[in-house]
């Protein structure tokens, strides 16, 4: 194994070559001699980036392509042995072309569009366009393209857009085998193809094994004898598929998980219990699948009648659904006993689980939270103690510090920023509107937005205006409503473009940038905070799980459940889980990547004049994280977004921000349209 690919023509031998031209490689492969072919950045100079083709016999010197005349300007990215041992060289520029060894250079091909991955076997040459057209099969021989409306089709249905990294990692990764058959792994999982045959073969059934775990993209697989397979993952695993005659092909045991929207966490947890229970099928259902025509309201509406009915999902993902109104119809099991067995056994953040109890009932526990927060200077940010006091800080650091406080031009942009801090609030207990906290949030946010519009430049508003229509014709909703719009930029505070950060944090790399912000040149006195609102202390509780009160399976279930909360799984998902062990661990640094005393990783951007900025991440270590540590375990309000009601604030407020309304207008217009909602 070398580089960031894997290629093992005989099992029996496995070469290791020890040289530094092989450390910065872009693409490698092994000829059947166990010669070496690489795409490595040969460098003298640690500022240029020059790539070339390189050559690693089992013995004697290597050789460095210098010399290959590609296309005006263009450099090689991908190199590849056919069985043959002819070698096949891709350029940045989509060509592909055949090398010689006196490095001349034959153009095979150029493809509409980039691409990742080409593959060679025999006279077939196989490459995937980003465009996600569908893998393209090229006969070598006969210079023309292989329709395959088999295999067009299944990547149309299963990988109808499968992201890549750079030329090292791969969301799907297609090979061929020896028996000649073609190969394609993904999150669907492992299918068997011959070129121009009838069938996609299922080899692996992606939703029993890791291949459909989001956070292993594919470096590398390939057929071993024996219908063994092995596959090199972007995290640095090895893993080997083997046929085991005594593991039944469809367990007996089956539960049914639903989520609203397909959450890639969830899938990385149910593929790490998968591993782990190979006697228990776990079906994933999807309310709202990508790329379909179902609404939030249908996908409810479904969701509904199915429960009342007794059917349903065992496993209630409840992140976007009613959840209050699940509990008000004693759809959702009582957890609450299962809850102090639980406490037994694994270590959770207790605030983080009560705080999600309904009359001191718990029907619902979350997997993982996130933590709205700001920063600014030190001398505004330590003023922030409630939204009044936010936007006072606000209008001082604007006049203190030319230039704009936040990257958001929008009266729901402003509002949507501060929500998760304040929402909590908008309902009374008894479920009425909270007219004072409303009130409150529209008076202080408006305050903010002022500030923002008036030192904002045209520019910076008309490409932001520029955004919206752009995003929702893209993705088919709102940019302001997407998890997006939530995340932290320290690029454009460090930059100095913004002078206050307002957003999320989601994972322990997000943390890890906002401990390192005062490590950064120009930012020594930034200070990051809790957010704070009109609702007290705030966490984001997410995949807010709950077992179905009618369902078949409550024991399983419930070990189930368990499972999802012991420590692997919890870290497996990325985010941060609500168990201290899994919390600690998760901030574990990666000892190849970590050297104490070191920035860990590194983030560069330009501002609109061209200047480089460059972002200096350290990872938080020991004490370095006790100030996190006592954020966690002082929040107690758990902010549950509810769509409707907020959607409705933002239309009321809008009206308001921009003159058309006065506050008492805007509450008397919430008031009406919510009326009814509020009524169901």
């Amino acid at each position: 194994l070398v580089g960031s690919e894997m290629c093992i023509r005989d099992s029996d031998n496995i070469y290791l070559y020890e040289n530094d031209a092989l450390m910065d490689t872009l693409s490698w492969d092994m000829a059947e001699d166990g010669s070496l072919w690489a795409v490595g950045d040969h460098s003298v100079n640690e500022d240029e980036w020059n790539p070339q083709l390189m050559h690693f016999p089992k013995e004697g010197s290597a050789q460095i392509f210098d010399k290959l005349s590609l296309e005006s300007g263009e450099q090689p990215c991908q190199v590849r042995v056919s069985d043959n041992g002819k070698v096949f060289l891709a350029d940045y520029g989509a060509n592909i072309y055949e090398v010689k060894e006196d490095q001349t250079v034959t153009k095979v091909l150029t493809a509409d569009g980039s691409f990742s991955n080409f593959q060679i076997h025999n006279n077939l040459l196989a490459f995937y366009p980003d465009d996600g057209t569908g893998v393209k099969i090229y006969d070598l021989d006969q210079k023309e393209y292989v329709e395959d409306a088999v295999l067009d089709q299944f990547m149309q249905e299963n990988y109808p857009g499968a992201s890549r990294n750079g030329y090292s990692s791969f969301q799907v990764f297609y090979f061929w085998g020896n028996d000649d058959a073609f190969y394609v792994a993904g999150k669907s999982g492992l299918h068997r193809h011959v070129i121009g045959g009838g069938t996609m073969e299922e080899v692996i059934n992606g939703g029993l094994s890791v291949l459909s775990n989001p956070n292993y993209w594919y470096s590398g697989m390939v057929a071993l004898p024996d219908h063994e397979f092995l596959m090199l993952s972007s995290m640095g695993k090895l893993i080997r598929f083997t046929y085991d005659v005594t593991i039944p092909s469809v367990p007996e045991k089956e539960i049914t998980i639903y989520s609203l929207e397909e959450e890639d966490a969830l899938l990385s947890a149910i593929s790490t219990y998968q591993s782990k229970h190979p006697d228990v099928y776990v079906h994933y259902e999807v309310g709202m699948p990508q790329n379909s025509s179902v609404t939030k309201e249908d996908a409810v509406k479904n969701l509904n009648t199915e429960v009342l009915s007794g059917d349903g999902p065992d496993v209630l993902i409840m992140d976007g659904l009613p959840m209050d109104s699940f509990v008000e119809k004693g759809l959702l099991l009582d957890l609450t006993d299962f809850t102090q067995e639980l406490s037994t056994k694994i270590l959770l953040y207790e605030n983080l689980v009560d705080g999600l109890k309904k009359d001191e009932k718990q029907y619902v526990i979350p997997l993982q939270v996130q933590f709205p927060v700001v920063a600014a200077k030190g001398a505004y940010a330590n003023e922030m103690n409630d939204l009044k006091s936010m936007a006072d800080a606000v209008e001082a650091l604007s006049m203190a510090v030319p230039g704009d406080v936040l990257s958001t031009y929008s009266p729901k942009g402003i509002m949507r920023k501060f929500t998760p801090a304040s929402a909590p609030s908008f309902k009374n207990a008894d479920g009425t509107l909270n007219r004072e906290a409303i009130l409150t949030f529209w008076e202080q946010t408006k305050r903010i937005y002022d500030v923002q519009m008036a030192s904002a430049s045209e520019e910076k508003v008309e490409q932001y205006q520029m955004i919206l229509p752009m995003y929702e014709q893209e993705y088919g909703s709102s940019y302001e409503d997407s998890s997006w719009f939530g995340y932290i930029n320290a690029l454009d505070y460090i930059g100095g473009s913004t002078h206050m950060m307002a957003g999320i944090a989601d994972t322990p790399y997000t943390q890890a940038e906002l401990y390192s912000l005062s490590k950064n040149k120009g930012c020594e006195d930034a200070v990051v905070r809790l957010m704070s609102g009109t609702a007290g202390k705030v966490y984001i509780p997410e995949l807010m799980i709950g077992i179905n009160a009618s369902s078949a399976n409550v024991d399983s279930s419930k070990e189930f459940l368990t499972d999802f909360l012991g420590d692997e799984i919890l870290e497996s998902m990325g985010g941060f889980p609500v168990s201290k062990t899994a919390m600690e661990q998760a901030f574990v640094p990666n000892p190849q990547d970590y050297v104490e005393g070191q920035p860990m990783y590194y983030a560069t951007s330009s501002d609109p004049e061209g200047n480089m900025i460059e972002e200096q991440i350290w990872w938080p270590v020991d004490g370095d994280l006790e100030p996190f540590y006592r954020m966690v375990e002082e929040v107690t309000v758990p902010y549950v977004q509810d769509a409707v009601l907020e959607e409705a604030v933002y239309q009321a407020g809008t009206a308001y921000f921009e003159g058309a309304s006065t506050l008492e207008e805007a509450w008397d217009e919430l008031q009406s349209q919510i009326s009814l909602y509020m009524a169901e």
